[in-house]
């Protein structure tokens, strides 16, 4: 639109897109180790600290019997809303901490070894559940990281859009499975 209306006022043809494009080269084996080791430090000295001390406190949560307040308080959603075992509720705070986790948390918070699982929640509860996790928050460390290189603001915004959209999914799943 501005194209045209600025070759209004300069009726010399446009000799076209010049684009010059650089030669690519390989970096060099030293550079991309530096840059790797030096990201590595950065994400280790912000994020493990993070990880390690919610781990700590996650554990210490569970001892102390607070897990079944979180289970109470997420009960709507977890119970009513997607169709899962209450008892689930906790992984979702300790998904948030651990990602990868979340699953092994599940068979810890039901009490059932791999084999039985199924003896507890459903084929459709199991998909409801990962659908849910893949799509949750994803981590603290990321988060954490989010929240250093864009700011407080932006990182509480992608956690909450990665939440609803984790819930609208899920109980899309949820409903589509029902049928």
């Amino acid at each position: 639109m501005l194209g045209r209306i600025i070759s209004l006022f300069f009726k010399t043809p446009s000799p076209g897109l010049i684009l010059e494009i650089p030669s690519l080269k390989i970096p060099s084996l030293k550079n991309m180790m530096r840059k790797t080791y030096i990201q590595l430090k950065s994400f280790l000295k912000f994020a493990w600290p993070i990880l390690i001390l919610g781990s700590i406190a996650l554990g210490l949560f569970q001892y102390l019997g607070f897990d079944k307040i979180v289970n109470l308080i997420l009960s709507p959603l977890v119970e009513k809303g997607l169709g899962l075992p209450r008892e689930l509720g906790v992984t979702l705070i300790f998904g948030f901490l651990r990602k990868e986790l979340s699953l092994i948390m599940m068979l810890q918070a039901l009490g059932v070894s791999y084999q039985d699982v199924l003896t507890i929640v459903s084929r459709q509860q199991i998909i409801i559940f990962t659908i849910f996790v893949s799509f949750f928050i994803p981590c603290l460390s990321t988060f954490a990281i989010i929240w250093k290189e864009v700011g407080r603001k932006i990182a509480f915004l992608s956690a909450a859009l990665n939440t609803g959209v984790a819930v609208i999914v899920s109980l899309a799943a949820r409903l589509i499975m029902g049928w």
